[in-house]
């Protein structure tokens, strides 16, 4: 089987070189040579990157033949974790044929450049980025995916409206990289399927606007500084899977309507301000696995249906106030109860350590 990879790889080099000699050079070599210029290669890439046609630098790229009269043209950057140093040439955006960036895990500084409006992927997550370019979301048509989280070192900034206009964009990950701001409408993106701004530092309320988002399964504005309540119309969000709001300031009540998103498997609101009870209509999704309210103002009782839930493995309850019995969880279920002070048997005592999971054994 290594043998055939290889044979693959001969294979695809051979091709390069035939479509090389029949067009000549391509208009990205000097884009590709100063990329090289830039990036300091881990000694397993570098070795590829010594041939002087850069299409033919197999490990980090795909030239394609795009157009019948043309050369061959850059449609693949795909180098995770094969850099060990280095920034991205300002002149990125020059690969208008450019459909794929994948720089992920490289400890890469400097700027994020603008690419080309051709860009539909793109992966830049866990790098050292100092900037970002203010045209970055600029009329992208074929934008569906893109990776920023994880680049801490960036100057605080907001999600531009540009972003709206990415009317193909289906994920969009932008957790730990200095966002702040209120989040924008985003009711355009009617195909985003994926939303993950955590650990940043959004203001304001969570937009109504994701109510009209019929694809969306994820959701997760987790550690941040969001206000007001949980829109009760996100439930009109039928392919919903995961809604973390955790660790922030939002008020009022879980909303009773979540219980009609089907594919609910987490629930996490822990660490806000709610008040009110837990809905018992939590118990009538049939998938849920999670469900964590901690560190609430969560009064009344548990609701005994929780615990017929066939998939649930985690339920959190600690710190808030409520009173009554603890349900009979099966052996898999994970219940955390503590800091509930008027819990009957003594469930409810003080959360003492950083880690007081007990198991529950019907």
């Amino acid at each position: 089987m290594a043998s055939f990879g290889l044979l693959l790889l001969f294979a695809a080099a051979a091709i390069a070189a035939v479509v090389r000699a029949q067009y000549g050079p391509s208009p990205d070599d000097d884009v590709l040579q100063a990329l090289k210029s830039s990036l300091t290669f881990k000694p397993e890439t570098s070795s590829d990157l010594s041939d002087a046609h850069p299409c033919n630098w197999i490990s980090i790229l795909e030239c394609d033949v795009v157009d019948d009269l043309g050369p061959p043209r850059v449609t693949v950057l795909r180098f995770y974790e094969k850099v060990t140093s280095g920034s991205l040439p300002a002149n990125l955006e020059n690969l208008t044929k450019l459909d794929e960036f994948s720089a992920s895990s490289n400890n890469l500084v400097g700027a994020i450049p603008n690419f080309a409006d051709s860009v539909g992927y793109l992966s830049l997550e866990d790098n050292q980025f100092t900037s970002i370019s203010p045209s970055l979301f600029h009329y992208k048509p074929n934008l569906t995916s893109v990776n920023l989280s994880n680049n801490a070192h960036l100057p605080m900034w907001e999600i531009p409206q540009g972003l709206k206009n990415s009317l193909n964009l289906e994920q969009f990950y932008a957790a730990n990289c200095k966002l702040f701001g209120e989040l924008p409408d985003l009711s355009n993106l009617r195909s985003l399927r994926d939303l993950d701004v955590s650990h940043n530092q959004l203001t304001g309320v969570i937009p109504l606007s994701l109510a009209s988002l019929p694809k969306l399964t994820i959701l997760d504005v987790s550690y941040n500084q969001l206000s007001g309540v949980i829109p009760p119309s996100l439930a009109s969000l039928p392919k919903l899977t995961i809604v973390d709001v955790s660790h922030n300031q939002l008020s009022g009540v879980i909303p009773p309507s979540l219980a009609s998103l089907p594919k609910l498997i987490i629930v996490d609101v822990s660490y806000n301000q709610l008040t009110g009870v837990i809905p018992p209509s939590l118990a009538d999704l049939p998938y849920l696995e999670t469900v964590d309210v901690s560190n609430n103002q969560l009064s009344g009782v548990i609701p005994q249906t929780l615990a017929h839930l066939p998939y649930l493995t985690k339920v959190d309850l600690s710190n808030n106030n409520l009173t009554g019995t603890v349900p009979k969880f099966g052996p898999n279920v994970t219940v955390i109860t503590c800091g509930n002070s008027h819990l009957s048997n003594g469930r409810g005592a003080p959360c003492r350590h950083v880690r007081y999971e007990q198991r529950m054994v019907s």
